[in-house]
């Protein structure tokens, strides 16, 4: 269960700084099982242009670039890791990288599968974040963490912000406006976007 706060946040509770880390990329494991080079050089063809990170050059087993979306439809990329048994998230904890974390027979393996995750989110515009997600991950906010990854999005891709958070909710009834992610320095420029309907437009005007 989670809550939501009434009337206006506290401004005396304190703002939150984002934090970063730098991977021992060294360490990484990220064997490739198949490459078609073929499918790759049409990739760079039809990416007109696009650069691969140079993280993702030296680190990645092929380089990590995207075709020119369609004018009407943006990419959605998903990063999922699953345990051997097949597992996502536990039922007693349903944090999303505990599953990765918690890889005690093969850390590197786990630090490469963060790494990926780090890697997509240098290149996104957003990261969609649902409000169940909030609830189950209160001190974790979703932005590129791997301070390398992020100063290349900066100077290589020219995105200068970190990927704006897009919160979704039906109704925002369930979004815990208390989360660290509504609490973090104006100062570090982490945009915002709440997606949900007209009613729940109304539900956080009033709350």
């Amino acid at each position: 269960m989670c809550g939501v706060l009434s009337g206006r946040r506290d401004e005396k509770m304190e703002n939150i700084r984002l934090t970063y880390f730098r991977t021992p990329k060294k360490e990484l494991k990220i064997n490739p099982i198949y490459c078609n080079e073929m499918l790759l050089e049409d990739l760079r063809r039809r990416s007109m242009g696009g650069v691969s990170l140079p993280d993702a050059e030296d680190y990645y087993p092929t380089p990590v670039i995207f075709p020119r979306p369609d004018p009407f439809r943006p990419y959605l990329i998903s990063s999922i890791v699953l345990s051997a048994d097949g597992k996502m998230a536990y039922a007693d904890n349903r944090e999303g990288p505990l599953i990765a974390r918690t890889n005690y027979l093969d850390p590197a393996g786990a630090a490469g599968d963060f790494w990926c995750l780090n890697v997509l989110r240098a290149y996104s515009d957003g990261i969609l974040i649902g409000a169940n997600t909030l609830c189950s991950e209160p001190s974790n906010i979703n932005h590129c963490m791997d301070e390398d990854l992020f100063v290349q999005r900066r100077e290589v891709l020219n995105k200068k912000d970190q990927p704006c958070q897009v919160v979704v909710s039906l109704d925002a009834s369930d979004i815990p406006f208390d989360h660290i992610t509504f609490r973090v320095d104006p100062a570090e420029r982490l945009k915002m976007i709440i997606a949900t309907s007209p009613a729940g437009w109304e539900y956080i005007r009033k709350n």
